[in-house]
């Protein structure tokens, strides 16, 4: 879904003691209306649809690093049905607007990449919503990449809504994320970012240590005019964190959707006394 601005947001999940619904009801205060959600929801549905009130979500599907399987494990068949039968039944109640996949990671696979993929593709079909398939830190080429979602869109249809673009993805595998953003830009239609080192995508705040050229990619994104979804893939080691967390969100909203920096920059002006008091 396109909008005339991106949708910016930020990724949610149990961070340092704080849930899920925690969470979104402390973004909504500043005004934050987009969230990129996991499993972790399904803990405390119920609490977690009572904050969402009008926030919309996506929900980025399990990694086997995280959650120790992903849709294409065949051996997970019954953790794969219970997930998406929860993803239909709570679609309308979560306002989740599109699912994140990634393909099959090689590294992982129990069984052939091309038995894995079809099973993901399998798996997929049975959501009844939108898809977007993200490029992994693996090594993957991205030429082969890029075949793996040509075939994904061939079985999926319409119902794969594009790529998801990890700029922190592309650039610890070597290659360079602006390019990249140049060359997949009509297939683009979400983005994750957070600064990461040279070689590891740990998903730092902006201007926190991290190497990747943010400013550079963040300027890419908006001469071309994108208006998809940006999710702030960052998180937060403690919560001493939290300021620079605000502060990457805010940064984002400066670069791609500047009224909108405005009205959050005085909400934070008036909250920020409040923050630092809890934190200290």
């Amino acid at each position: 879904m396109l909008h005339k601005k991106p949708l910016i947001g930020v990724s949610v999940d149990c961070y340092q003691g704080l849930s899920p619904s925690m969470l979104i009801g402390a973004l909504k205060i500043i005004g934050i209306n987009f969230v990129e959600v996991t499993t972790s929801v399904f803990n405390e549905t119920d609490q977690v649809i009572s904050k969402i009130n009008g926030i919309k979500t996506a929900f980025h599907l399990p990694l086997i690093h995280d959650n120790g399987y992903d849709l294409s494990c065949l051996e997970k068949q019954d953790e794969i049905n219970k997930l998406v039968n929860n993803l239909n039944t709570y679609k309308d109640a979560l306002n989740i607007q599109h699912v994140i996949s990634h393909p099959p990671e090689p590294q992982e696979a129990k069984q052939p990449m091309e038995t894995s993929i079809d099973f993901l593709v399998e798996n997929l079909k049975k959501l009844n919503m939108p898809v977007y398939l993200e490029n992994i830190p693996d090594g993957t080429p991205p030429q082969q990449f890029y075949s793996q979602y040509l075939y994904v869109k061939e079985k999926l249809g319409n119902q794969l809504a594009g790529m998801c673009f990890d700029g922190p993805h592309y650039f610890v595998t070597g290659n360079d994320p602006v390019a990249m953003f140049h060359q997949f830009k009509d297939e683009i239609g979400c983005v994750h970012m957070s600064d990461c080192l040279e070689d590891d995508d740990v998903h730092l705040p902006f201007a926190n240590g991290g190497v990747l050229p943010v400013e550079e990619i963040f300027d890419t994104i908006k001469s071309t005019d994108f208006a998809g979804y940006l999710t702030l893939e960052i998180k937060p080691k403690s919560l001493s964190d939290i300021p620079t967390y605000i502060n990457s969100y805010t940064y984002a909203l400066k670069k791609l959707h500047y009224f909108k920096y405005l009205t959050t920059s005085l909400k934070v002006f008036f909250i920020r006394p409040f923050i630092k008091k809890i934190l200290n």
